[in-house]
């Protein structure tokens, strides 16, 4: 029974490393059904398993023949950290800096051996095996000697054939290393040769029967430990024998140029080595790793033509995912699987317990594993920018021939991954790990100190770094293919962070990145023939927004890039391409140069005309960018009124604009703080007679509150009458939509909360006054104020009342 069990087992192995196949041939026909015929012999005629020689002989060519299926089959069932701890283990074994640890393991399994037959071939629970000892004092010298000469001499076989195969011809090298040399060290069987205690067992060849024919007693001893080096030579030489065979036959093809395989085999290997020599500097966090991969990248290539650099800079650039083999697969690896070893959780776990509270243990004992978490981001984010910085500071000097665009691009948009992987899975230390690594905080004036918008990007950020690289390196191919490739994607990823949920310093972070994209796009691509590629969907009118302005392509972003661009260096292309709000921005910039004004004016009202949006949002979202950008604010100074269609609502909102990031100061500071400071440096609000500057902090605050929520219910009217009074192609676009009456609901109702926090009779008042500023208000806006809507009586009784 135990017999047919391991028959079946084997067949079972068998079958599983031949499916991996997908084929089978004419020879495994005839292994399947000869394990079948053994199994029909167990299992029904009641034979004796393996009873007689040839049935032995037969099994065992047969079971030879299997093992490389039933290793595959064994490889597939076994849990597959098992195979890979292995398949670990045998690897580093081949490699030639794990010699001590090769030479450690076999001296114990010699001197094991050495051990079972000294004890007469006993195991454990007296298992015996019995060993026949050949003893060397009762043979004669001649005999002896004919054993030493004959060991020595295959060793010396095999000596003259490596002298031979390591005998320099170019076809044998492939990226400046030796493909007969990478073979030979490829071996176990060869480190095994390099070790000390293979020297010294080749040497008691010699010594062992010299000492047991002059009679110093432990005749018995020396004969095991002489025998036992004789078996393990013996079968060292038949690997070694079997290895050097193989090599021939590669030899043959490397000569026919055939060895696509083995330059394959080649390149993962160097890929393997820097993936070792990564982590390994990460390991001991190497503060120099940019100049050791500058240094180790040198001494592979300087003997390298540049065709054999291109092929080099291929294999070590490449990009395999998904492959733990390749550095970027090894590197996403350790990222997406990234948790605490248990020894550290456990430390963690007991460092918690000294919180006595069990609520308080518990977060102290998540504070610990987060802490530990954002040392390991730090510490990586950091280590591989400098690897990153080290790497490209070589590759982009090379001689431009040398230097293949298509592999370069993508090793680099991998790399920006990298970067932008660890941002958006790295859930603990972001803010830390951009202050401290990517942007550079700017001298805080007036009374916030903790807008986070004060850190911008610093001059040594990464990602800055690695486009800067990518559009050198295109502008160096002068090919317009690669140019409005780079466009496209520029414009993808901008348009992809509308998508990006973050309200914090890496929203920032990931916008000053897209800026710094176009400040360099704008600066040298000849847009006469690329400005199409930005020319998309402008600005629309939102029926759900508050802002009612949707900007579905981001295209305020490169618009704001643009616009200061044209203002030093004017370019009609590019004026095409910004989207309206910021036409109507530069606009204005010529009207304060009082350039062109009566064209420019007019060019306003037509561009105004043609959005289809309420003339009040539009306002409000140019004084929002004019105040978000201190670049354009030094070049636009917004007038008291404009001879266009603009009139004079940007000035309401840019004193509501004011008023509120008044308020935003007023609550960082204290009200000793906000005495001193008034008293040092009385802040800009005074001087439009606002807020004044006599009371204290919270009474200014109060009044700041009114006049704000004054200035958002004028605006609130002012755009309802708009929407309302709306005439000609505008007014019947925006009331055929669907969506028409529900956006003057939103807007209702975004009134009535404004009466929500108990000072609408105060509000009324202080808007009644708005409303008779002439400076603020036309009369032409007063007589559109009101709404003609019988479905929505909660907010025309609204309007009603402030009436």
């Amino acid at each position: 029974m135990v017999e047919l069990i391991v028959l079946f087992f084997i067949i079972f192995l068998w079958l599983i490393g031949k499916s991996k196949e997908n084929y089978f041939q004419f020879h495994d026909i005839i292994v399947f059904f000869y394990f079948i015929y053994l199994s029909g012999q167990i299992a029904y005629s009641k034979l004796v398993f393996l009873d007689s020689f040839i049935q032995w002989i037969v099994f065992v060519y047969f079971v030879i023949m299997s093992i490389p299926y039933i290793y595959k089959g064994l490889k597939q069932i076994l849990p597959q950290n098992t195979v890979r701890i292995f398949t670990y283990i045998h690897e580093r074994l081949k490699d030639e800096s794990n010699e001590e640890l090769l030479e450690f393991i076999f001296g114990i399994l010699f001197f094991f051996i050495v051990w079972i037959q000294i004890n007469n071939g006993r195991l454990l629970f007296d298992f015996k095996i019995p060993i026949g000892v050949i003893n060397l004092s009762t043979r004669s010298s001649i005999e002896i000697l004919g054993f030493v000469v004959a060991i020595l001499s295959m060793y010396g076989i095999y000596i003259g054939f490596l002298q031979y195969l390591t005998s320099d011809f170019s076809s044998d090298k492939y990226l400046g290393r030796s493909k007969t040399n990478y073979l030979i060290k490829k071996s176990i069987w060869y480190h095994i040769t390099q070790t000390k205690i293979f020297i010294c067992i080749l040497f008691s060849m010699v010594l062992i029967p010299i000492i047991v024919k002059l009679d110093f007693g432990l005749d018995k001893e020396l004969s095991i430990l002489w025998q036992s080096g004789y078996f393990f030579l013996l079968i060292i030489y038949i690997f070694l024998l079997q290895r050097s065979l193989y090599i021939i036959r590669v030899a043959l093809l490397i000569k026919n140029s055939q060895d696509d395989n083995l330059k394959i085999n080649m390149s993962r290997n160097i890929q393997e080595e820097y993936i070792e020599f990564f982590w390994s500097g990460f390991k001991r966090r190497s503060t120099y790793i940019d100049k050791s991969i500058r240094n180790k990248l040198t001494k592979e290539l300087c003997n390298l033509d540049n065709e054999n650099i291109k092929e080099y800079l291929y294999v070590f650039l490449k990009v395999e995912r998904f492959n733990e083999k390749n550095l970027y697969g090894s590197i996403y690896s350790k990222l997406d699987s990234l948790s605490l070893s248990i020894y550290i959780k456990i430390i963690n776990f007991v460092k918690s317990r000294f919180h006595y509270d069990e609520k308080n243990c518990r977060d102290r004992y998540f504070e610990l594993n987060n802490s530990d978490l954002s040392m390991f981001y730090l510490a990586f984010f950091s280590f591989f920018k400098s690897f990153i910085y080290g790497k490209w500071e070589y590759i982009r000097h090379l001689e431009l021939e040398s230097r293949s665009y298509a592999v370069l691009i993508k090793s680099l948009d991998e790399d920006i991954n990298v970067f932008e992987h660890i941002l958006k899975i790295n859930k603990v230390c972001n803010e830390e790990l951009l202050k401290y690594n990517e942007m550079t905080q700017l001298p805080l004036r007036g009374l916030n100190r903790s807008n986070p918008q004060k850190y911008v990007l610093s001059d040594d950020s990464v990602l800055k770094y690695l486009f800067d690289v990518k559009f050198d390196i295109i502008k160096s191919e002068k090919s317009e293919k690669y140019f409005k490739n780079i466009v496209e994607e520029t414009l993808r990823s901008t348009r992809e962070l509308l998508t990006f949920k973050d309200d914090g310093i890496l929203e920032r972070y990931f916008f000053e990145i897209e800026e710094h994209k176009w400040e360099v796009l704008v600066e040298y691509i000849d847009w006469a023939k690329f400005f199409r590629s930005l020319v998309s969907k402008d600005i629309s009118f939102s029926y759900y927004s508050s802002e009612l302005i949707i900007d579905q392509e981001n295209s305020s972003l490169y618009s704001g890039v643009i616009l200061k661009h044209i203002i030093e260096n004017y370019n009609q292309y590019l004026f095409e391409s910004m989207n309206s709000l910021f036409k109507i921005l530069f606009l204005m910039y010529k009207l304060n140069r009082e350039e062109d004004v009566y064209r420019s004016n007019r060019e306003i009202d037509r561009i105004i005309d043609s959005l289809n949006i309420p003339i009040e949002a539009v306002a409000s979202s140019l004084v929002r960018i004019l105040r978000n950008n201190s670049g354009l604010s030094s070049y636009i100074l917004l007038k008291d009124s404009y001879d266009n269609s603009l009139s004079i609502k940007l000035r309401k909102y840019d004193l509501l604009y004011k008023t509120n990031s008044y308020i935003i100061e007023l609550d960082e500071i204290s009200d000793i703080q906000y005495k001193r400071l008034n008293f040092i440096h009385p802040v800009s609000i005074y001087d439009i007679g606002i807020i004044d500057s006599k009371k204290s902090r919270v009474q200014d605050k109060e009044e700041a509150s009114l006049e704000i929520n004054a200035y958002k219910l004028i605006s609130k009217l002012l755009i309802l009458g708009e929407l309302n009074g709306l005439s000609g192609k505008s007014g019947e676009y925006l009331r055929e939509h669907k969506d028409y009456y529900k956006s003057i609901v939103n807007i209702n109702q975004e009134i009535c909360n404004i009466f929500k926090n108990g000072t609408m009779h105060r509000t009324i008042k202080k808007a009644i006054e708005l409303f008779e500023n002439e400076q603020l208000v036309t009369n032409g806006e007063l007589n559109k104020v009101f709404v003609n809507v019988r479905e929505y009586r909660k907010a025309l009784e609204t309007i009603r009342y402030f009436f």
